[in-house]
């Protein structure tokens, strides 16, 4: 509780405060319980946030299951594991929907929704709308799939980054740098077929220039390698030159700091485009 009270100040401070209430009256709404019963029985919606263990979730889902009520919105915040797999022996399961969040929440609004093929659309409804009125902001998977979609694009450009250094084509720094003041720069505010769209005057028109380039570009892709070994240390020592364990949680603070002027930047742009 001291550190949600820490943290409710310290986003107001920074003009990252969300909805109307003070830092304390937000802080006077949160209670504590120390039995699950209390805790859902008369809930409106349910996030669950316990490790990414598939048994232990569904044994924590079967025990939610038998104290809530039928119209209560159940969510679980898995980074990978199918809704479908968390909620088939749950007798309230066309409530159930993963809610992924990106860490950090406060400064990054992305909210993944997935379905399991027995969950209602009322309830994606409500839980869509329920993360856009906190500040959020919520996209919806129309079927379930591993890692859902985030992820999955995070985990083709570590791929990528994985081989170019493996292969010498270039070290941790310049592949970083390649990434944050690159790339990262449109992906502040663009996603990367609008980049492309915007680069041509058309997406169409920009694939039928490249579609040979991106075809080859696609072929030396190789099967996916258990990450490890020499190749991880070599990468370990390199990024030990600009960002030691040992001071990770300053390196994350300053981190923050940055997302913390991203997201006041972007809510600004926002609010003055909203009154052209």
């Amino acid at each position: 509780m001291e550190d949600i009270n820490h943290q409710l100040q310290h986003l107001s401070e920074n003009g990252l405060g969300k909805g109307s209430l003070t830092p304390d009256q937000q802080y006077s709404r949160i209670s504590t319980a120390e039995r699950l019963d209390v805790c859902v029985s008369e809930a409106i919606l349910v996030m669950e946030c316990v490790p990414e263990v598939l048994d232990l979730k569904r044994e924590v889902w079967l025990d939610i299951d038998r104290h809530v009520q039928g119209e209560t919105s159940l969510a679980s915040s898995s980074s990978a594991i199918q809704p479908s797999l968390l909620s088939s022996d749950m007798e309230h399961r066309e409530n159930f929907v993963v809610t992924h969040p990106i860490n950090p929440p406060f400064y990054i609004p992305l909210v993944e929704i997935v379905r399991a093929p027995w969950t209602s659309d009322k309830t994606v409804d409500m839980v869509y709308k329920l993360m856009e009125d906190i500040g959020q902001a919520p996209v919806v998977l129309q079927k379930e799939i591993f890692n859902f979609v985030a992820a999955r694009i995070q985990n083709a450009c570590l791929q990528e980054a994985w081989w170019l250094i493996k292969d010498g084509v270039a070290d941790v720094d310049d592949v970083e740098r390649a990434m944050y003041e690159g790339l990262g720069m449109d992906y502040a505010f663009i996603g990367p077929l609008e980049r492309l769209h915007l680069l041509s005057g058309g997406f169409e028109r920009y694939m039928s220039q490249t579609s040979e380039l991106y075809c080859s570009a696609q072929e030396p892709f190789r099967e996916p390698e258990r990450m490890g070994g020499h190749a991880a240390e070599v990468m370990e020592r390199e990024l030990e030159s600009f960002a030691r364990v040992s001071e990770v949680p300053d390196r994350r603070r300053w981190r923050d700091e940055r997302l913390a002027e991203l997201s006041k930047l972007k809510r600004q742009l926002d609010v003055k485009e909203e009154g052209t």
